[in-house]
């Protein structure tokens, strides 16, 4: 199997593709994706439209300890509180990636 590692170019088409597709409607939705190379967590903001994402509008977080590593420019936006349910579903799974959908 082919695999691409997760880049914040890729979590954002992603995030656009589902938007197309109905799975997450503006706001809506988040998602949560590892990095292993750099051992790096992306994560969606809270109340940002998902088909206007953009790679500046994630946070980011070390994925050995949680803390942040960046976060947007605009303080007005927020981690999504989905936050801490990814987390925990990531680090008591060996899953690669987390989301939640609006359908």
């Amino acid at each position: 199997m082919d695999e691409e590692e997760m880049t914040p170019w890729i979590f954002v088409e992603l995030m656009n593709q589902f938007y197309h597709l109905n799975w997450m409607m503006g706001s809506g939705g988040g998602m949560a994706a590892i990095c292993t190379a750099e051992n790096q967590v992306f994560y969606s903001p809270s109340s940002i439209q998902k088909e206007r994402m953009k790679e500046s509008d994630l946070f980011v977080l070390s994925a050995t300890d949680g803390t942040l590593v960046k976060r947007p420019p605009n303080d007005k936006i927020k981690e999504s509180a989905c936050t801490p349910v990814f987390n925990l579903f990531i680090n008591l799974t060996d899953a690669q990636c987390a989301n939640t959908l609006n359908i």
